[in-house]
């Protein structure tokens, strides 16, 4: 753990050094690519939020059923 997160601090120097030999163009096409993953990574979320919820929503679908179940096999509803 401690690796990846000495990775991930050095992270913006390495950026920063690299996009110091860059010129302008080719600095926002790398800004361009970096943004449409952000766009894309939010949409991922949003679809596994989705995901998650359904398979919430059906679990509790499924535990509602069996006490329906169970109280109309003991005569509780009719």
């Amino acid at each position: 753990m401690s690796a990846w997160l000495d990775w991930l601090l050095t992270l913006p120097g390495v950026v920063w050094a690299k996009a110091a030999g860059m010129d302008a163009t080719a600095w926002a096409g790398v800004q361009a690519i970096g943004s449409i993953l952000a766009i894309l990574a939010g949409f991922g979320y949003v679809v596994l939020q989705n995901w998650h919820a359904d398979v919430v929503r059906e679990a509790e679908r499924v535990r509602r059923a069996e006490v329906v179940a169970y109280a109309c096999q003991v005569g509780l509803l009719r």
